[in-house]
């Protein structure tokens, strides 16, 4: 086992995760603001799985090692934003709440 083929594996697999997650992220908020937001999010959806499946396609074909590291590295991705993005929306959610109460008294 090569360990630089593996490394690469995890950097290239957690680039196809941060491009699929940052154009999620994109698509939900251009999205939801649009007049044709079905447009956004379909064509969101085709571009990400596209790039996404030629990518671990083309590290598939480097080898079975490099396609579990690549697998790690996209889930690595994957935990991160789905950690932000919780932040994100309890932060909101209090900011909500706070100046829901703000307004009442």
């Amino acid at each position: 086992m090569n360990v630089l083929a593996v490394l690469q594996g995890v950097v290239i697999g957690a680039l196809l995760g941060f491009l699929f997650f940052a154009g999620l992220w994109l698509t939900i908020q251009k999205g939801l603001l649009s007049t044709h937001p079905g447009i956004w999010f379909a064509l969101s959806l085709v571009l990400r799985l596209g790039v996404v499946v030629l990518g671990f396609v083309w590290v598939a074909r480097q080898g079975w090692q490099q396609l579990i590291a690549a697998l790690a590295g996209f889930l690595v991705i994957r935990s991160v934003t789905s950690g932000r993005a919780r932040q994100q929306i309890s932060q909101i959610r209090q900011g909500k709440e706070g100046s829901g109460d703000e307004h009442q008294s």
